[in-house]
């Protein structure tokens, strides 16, 4: 994974993702959270993609997590939740394993994707 200012990219093994654009509101609740870096690309590759008026929001529950996370971990990821604004910007994050039932009844009607 590399970062570099505003504009971040994630390599995921050979693929590399789009260029994300952090906003400074992301930046401040990222911190205020303590939600990592690893967990936001590990939401943006595979969790559940809800879609909110223009945003797509990701869902990164117990069941999208890999085999190769730890335990220990799988407490801090469950609930990471990433809202993604048109032109891939990063709008906010936050952490609520509850949040998927929220975002199930919130959507706009298209149908949710899940991702592997």
């Amino acid at each position: 994974m590399t970062i570099d200012d505003r504009c971040w990219m994630i390599r995921d093994g050979a693929a590399l993702l789009p260029p994300f654009i952090k906003t400074a509101h992301f930046e401040r609740r990222q911190a205020q959270r303590k939600v990592s870096d690893a967990a936001i690309a590990l939401a943006l590759r595979c969790g559940d993609v809800f879609f909110q008026g223009e945003d797509r929001v990701y869902f990164l529950g117990r069941k999208h997590l890999p085999p190769s996370v730890r335990d220990a971990d799988v407490r801090h990821l469950d609930g990471t939740t990433v809202v993604l604004g048109p032109e891939n910007v990063l709008v906010t994050t936050f952490r609520n394993p509850a949040a998927r039932r929220a975002l199930k009844r919130r959507s706009n009607g298209v149908k949710n994707q899940t991702r592997n």
